[in-house]
């Protein structure tokens, strides 16, 4: 199999028995099918169905994400530090890494420029506990986080053509459920074993029809009970906070 890298699709057309790409570095290549799995803002997607305001489902939120060294020595624990709105956690990492994971309110849902998230993140830990403010100050000291909304994509088609997208392009679930990693996954391996057995248009369909009952079962209800609770828990954190001023431990 050919792999190129540092090129991106720019044009692709899929009118005939194959699908014609062309790369950002001019080279044409023609295939049987064109796979997209370029997340949940994928530009596949929107050269295939048009703009997102059509497939996004906001759930007013945002989330950060980013590692520094460990100062905690967390190994096997989990620490957070919650309050109304807003949620800081902690994970360790291999090689003394410890991962910053930031959920917060917002009713917006653009994309936020890289050299402003540091700035958006300071803003949101305003009044947070010391030390998440120190993670943070930590941080900087390393590339932007990645930073973004709490999005779902809900497509009622997930491929047009000899064109299919994969993963959170398809059908987002957001990091609530904690099933979008083990989704594109299954759907990887489900296109690869219909390719195998029948042609690209039949194993299309069977994909989809294999694939879209375990995607709907984990939204949006489920995704929507999962948010309450999660604020459920983050409300009550929050009142302990305002009283101790601590973070709690959690396994």
């Amino acid at each position: 199999m050919e792999r190129r890298f540092g090129v991106t699709l720019t044009d692709f057309d899929a009118r005939d028995a194959a699908v014609h790409v062309t790369l950002s570095d001019g080279t044409c290549v023609t295939a049987d099918l064109l796979i997209g799995a370029d997340g949940f803002r994928s530009a596949l997607r929107q050269q295939l169905f048009g703009a997102d305001d059509g497939c996004f489902e906001p759930l007013g939120y945002r989330f950060a994400v980013f590692d520094i060294d460990d100062p905690l020595r967390l190994e096997a624990d989990f620490l957070s530090y919650a309050e109304p709105g807003h949620l800081a956690e902690y994970y360790a990492l291999r090689g003394g890494r410890l991962a910053a994971m930031h959920v917060w309110r917002d009713a917006e849902s653009a994309p936020v420029a890289p050299e402003q998230r540091w700035a958006m993140l300071q803003r949101v830990a305003a009044d947070s506990h010391s030390r998440v403010r120190d993670f943070i100050g930590m941080g900087q000291a390393g590339p932007p986080p990645t930073l973004d909304s709490l999005i779902l994509v809900n497509l009622p088609q997930w491929s047009q053509g000899r064109v299919v997208l994969l993963g959170d392009a398809a059908h987002c679930l957001t990091l609530v459920p904690g099933q979008g990693a083990g989704m594109a996954i299954a759907s990887a391996e489900i296109l690869a074993q219909e390719l195998a057995q029948r042609p690209v248009m039949e194993a299309l369909a069977a994909h989809d029809a294999r694939l879209r009952p375990s995607i709907a079962r984990n939204r949006p209800d489920r995704t929507e009970r999962l948010t309450s609770r999660a604020r459920r828990r983050g409300t009550a954190l929050g009142r302990e906070r305002r009283r101790c001023q601590a973070g709690r431990d959690m396994v």
